[in-house]
């Protein structure tokens, strides 16, 4: 499972030492960007009709969530794509690919290929915790169907997906 656990430690007023385990579980963010994708055109796409099958998508804008090596104009806008929920269970957020339900990896492609048809512009994906990419890899729109269709998405690698 992908959950891990927060410890906090407080004293108390007897002077022992308490401990709390909290179980603390971070939602998995793909995030795409683009230098064509302002807030208004996020929000475009985000509210054009999708296949029934693909996961979730929200817009949103630089003052987000968008980090700042991420952004290049005020009106930079944003995209989300819901597929926390896809993970599979034992799914781990230090691996280096994400694990997903491969039974739900068809709505995941179905999502990709709706949007390849809303912003046909070069394009950012990143799915991490919120973490910084450690590293970028150029990939063509094929080249990032076969990677999801081999459930071998990159933990926080920042694909530079050339424009259809």
């Amino acid at each position: 499972m992908w959950w891990s656990a927060r410890t906090d430690i407080c004293g108390s007023p007897t002077g022992t030492l308490e401990v709390t385990l909290k179980p603390v579980s971070p939602d998995l963010e793909v995030r795409i960007t683009s230098l064509a994708l302002d807030q208004a055109a996020a929000q475009r796409i985000a509210d054009s009709e999708w296949p029934p099958d693909a996961l979730s998508v929200k817009a949103g804008g630089q003052s987000s969530r968008l980090p700042e090596w991420l952004t290049s104009k005020k009106d930079q806008g944003e995209l989300f794509i819901g597929a926390h929920d896809i993970l599979h269970d034992k799914a781990d957020w230090n691996s280096e690919t994400w694990l997903f339900a491969p039974s739900a990896i068809p709505r995941f492609i179905a999502t990709l290929e709706r949007l390849y048809e809303l912003l046909p512009e070069h394009f950012e994906l990143v799915a991490a915790w919120g973490d910084k990419p450690l590293r970028e890899q150029p990939v063509t729109r094929n080249q990032l169907v076969t990677i999801l269709s081999n459930n071998a998405l990159g933990n926080a690698v920042l694909y530079r997906v050339i424009a259809g």
